[in-house]
C-alpha cells in the first residue's frame, strides 16, 4: 500500500478508535445508571439514560458508515481488516446494551411508581451488579485488546444464567401465592430477562475481543437455543 494511502487509513483506524472508546463509555454509563436506578425511585433515571440511549444509537450508525466507507476506499487487509469488522460487531453490542438499559431503566420506573417490587428488587440489582461487572470487563478487554481478562467471561454468563431462572421461578412463585402483583411480575420478568440478554451480549463483546488478537473467534454452544421472536 502506498505510503499516502497507508497514511489515510492509519487516520481512519485512530478516528475509529475513538469513536469506539466513547460509544463503550456512554453504554456502560447507561446500564450502570439503569441499574442502580432499581435501588432509587429516582424520576430522573429514565431520562438520563434514555439521552445515553439515543447517542450510542446515533454513533453507531456513524461509526458503521465510517466502517463501510473504510472498506470500500482502502480494501483494508489482516489485522487492519479484523479491527473494523470487530468494530461493527462490537457496536451493534454496544447499541443494544444502551437499549436494554433504557428499558430496565422504565421498568424500574414503573416498580417504584407502583411501590412493590420488595421481593425481586434486591435479587434483580444482585444479578444486575454481575451483568454490569461482566460488560465493565469485556469493555475493557476490547478497549486494551486484552483477550486474557475476558477467559472465565462465560462462567459469569453462566452464574447470571442461574440467576435468571431461579428469579423468574421465584417471581412465578409469588405471583401464585399473590404476594406478587401480575404488574408487578410482569416487570420485574422483564427486568430478569434484561440483564440475562445483556449478558450474553458482553460475553459476545469477549469472544469478538478474542478474535480480535488471535483470528480464532472461539465457538460456543448456547445454553437455550434461540425461540422465534426471542430477544436479539
Amino acid at each position: 500500500m502506498p505510503a499516502v494511502e497507508r497514511k489515510a487509513l492509519s487516520e481512519e483506524l485512530n478516528s475509529l478508535r475513538e469513536n469506539m472508546e466513547t460509544i463503550a463509555t456512554l453504554s456502560v454509563q447507561a446500564i450502570e445508571r439503569a441499574v442502580a436506578g432499581l435501588d432509587s425511585p429516582d424520576t430522573g433515571v429514565v431520562g438520563d439514560v434514555s439521552a445515553l440511549d439515543r447517542e450510542v444509537y446515533g454513533l453507531k450508525e456513524r461509526i458503521v458508515r465510517n466502517c463501510v466507507e473504510t472498506i470500500a476506499l482502502h480494501a483494508p487487509v489482516a489485522k487492519d481488516l479484523r479491527t473494523i469488522t470487530v468494530a461493527l460487531e462490537v457496536t451493534t453490542d454496544l447499541d443494544r446494551i444502551g437499549r436494554y438499559a433504557k428499558d430496565i431503566a422504565e421498568s424500574a420506573h414503573e416498580l417504584h411508581r407502583e411501590g412493590d417490587g420488595r421481593e425481586s428488587l434486591p435479587k434483580l440489582r444482585e444479578m444486575g451488579n454481575l451483568t454490569v461487572g461482566m460488560i465493565r470487563t469485556a469493555v475493557n478487554a476490547y478497549l486494551a485488546g486484552d483477550a486474557t481478562s475476558v477467559s472465565h467471561i462465560h462462567t459469569d454468563d453462566d452464574a447470571v444464567d442461574n440467576f435468571h431462572d431461579e428469579l423468574f421461578q421465584a417471581i412465578i412463585d409469588g405471583m401464585a401465592r399473590r404476594t406478587v402483583t401480575p404488574r408487578t411480575g410482569a416487570e420485574c420478568i422483564l427486568i430478569n430477562r434484561y440483564l440475562e440478554r445483556l449478558s450474553d451480549h458482553a460475553v459476545n463483546i469477549g469472544e469478538w475481543v478474542v478474535y480480535l488478537v488471535s483470528g480464532d473467534r472461539p465457538m460456543r454452544l448456547p445454553r437455550h437455543r434461540m425461540e422465534p421472536g426471542a430477544m436479539p
